[in-house]
């Protein structure tokens, strides 16, 4: 199965995977970086996980990544909404926040950006609640590069 990643953890063990041999051998230059995700079914050949299909496992820090379907991933619910990203400060009105906060140059010129970052969070967080999913916009946000 082919799986586009849409949401990666970034953990404090992570760091100690790159730094050296711990329960699990190091990561070394070059190497997919292990990290638990969730991402979208693109391809697949079993009858268990659909194209579309919403999973969850250990899938790298890479944009896709061919997995076997045996006990490596756990499908959610096709609506499932991705807005725990923005709970947890990682969605990407969160990454203009930040950006905006640690560029000094930005702080006076870019304030009224960061108030409409924080009101979209609230704006998405709202709708996922209300709706049970997100906006569209966000489910099918394609990155330019």
């Amino acid at each position: 199965m082919l799986v586009r990643n849409l949401m990666l953890s970034c953990d404090p063990t992570q760091r100690t995977w790159i730094a050296g041999d711990t329960y699990l051998p190091a990561v070394k230059i070059g190497e997919v970086v292990r990290s638990f995700g969730a991402g979208r079914i693109e391809a697949s050949n079993n009858p268990g996980f659909k194209v579309g299909d919403m999973v969850l496992g250990l899938v790298g820090w890479q944009d896709y990544v061919a997995m076997k379907a045996d006990g490596e991933l756990n499908t959610l619910p096709r609506e499932t909404p991705l807005e725990l990203a923005m709970l947890n400060e990682t969605s990407r009105f969160n990454l203009v926040i930040d950006v905006i906060d640690r560029v000094p140059r930005l702080r006076a010129t870019a304030a009224h950006l960061k108030e409409d970052m924080k009101n979209a969070i609230l704006d998405n967080l709202a709708y996922a609640h209300e709706h049970g999913r997100d906006r569209e916009e966000i489910t099918n946000l394609v990155w330019p590069y």
